[in-house]
């Protein structure tokens, strides 16, 4: 019944707005690349046709990515993919 009352009298306080924003952090990446796995030991050294794995690491809760359409020329001029537009 106060809250009718109060409203009867005309005791209600004006609206108030505040703009809130809110930016998660971005995260921060780390690229490094491993021999037999991706967890494997890091590369010092590489030789031409050694496995690498390749691997980027951005911890977030928030944030996603994905690599897309990466290539490589070899030394005739050749264009091969190595990760397509899908990931």
């Amino acid at each position: 019944m106060v809250i009718v009352e109060r409203l009867l009298k005309n005791e209600v306080n004006e609206l108030t707005t505040a703009v809130v924003s809110s930016e998660s952090p971005r995260p921060t990446c780390r690229y490094t690349l491993h021999k037999e796995s991706a967890n494997g030991p890091l590369v010092k050294l590489a030789q031409v046709g050694d496995l690498i794995y390749h691997v980027w690491d951005c911890p977030s809760d928030v944030y996603g990515m994905m690599i897309h359409d990466c290539s490589i020329i070899d030394g005739k001029g050749n264009n091969h993919t190595v990760i397509d537009s899908k990931g």
